[in-house]
């Protein structure tokens, strides 16, 4: 009810008080449904909330290559890895993007890096022609 009908009422002497009036409501308070406690996951195992993390890093990089190369692989093999294989990819994952993307793209640099083997896996994986067992 607008103001200038609480005037009006209140000059014709039919409003009495707040019981006569609407109760107001807010265009912007809307009462919110609880989330079910059920829909949620339930994330115990630290193992799986790290496979989680390094899921999520993989897809993300920042260039759009590195995310669709690194997140696919992430999606499907992460599940399988233990602890020492995901540790492995975790700080394969902190390296930075120019040179991931180099070794991926010149399969001829990877021989001898710590890293060689995953990324003949990925490239593997990808199906990316090229020297992809060198170690």
């Amino acid at each position: 009810m607008a103001i200038r009908d609480r005037v009006a009422y209140r000059e014709a002497g039919r409003w009495d008080g707040v019981a006569e009036l609407p109760p107001r409501r807010s265009r912007f308070a809307r009462p919110r449904d609880p989330i079910p406690t059920e829909a949620l996951p339930i994330l115990t195992d630290d193992l799986e909330i790290r496979r989680r993390r390094a899921a999520y890093r993989a897809a993300h990089r920042g260039t759009k290559e590195m995310d669709i190369l690194l997140g696919r692989y992430a999606e499907t093999q992460l599940p399988g890895f233990g602890e020492a294989e995901l540790t492995r990819f975790e700080r394969f994952l902190s390296l930075p993007d120019p040179d991931l993307q180099g070794w991926f793209f010149a399969p001829e640099t990877v021989a001898g890096l710590e890293f060689a083997d995953l990324i003949a896996s990925i490239r593997e994986f990808h199906g990316l022609p090229g020297n992809q067992n060198q170690t």
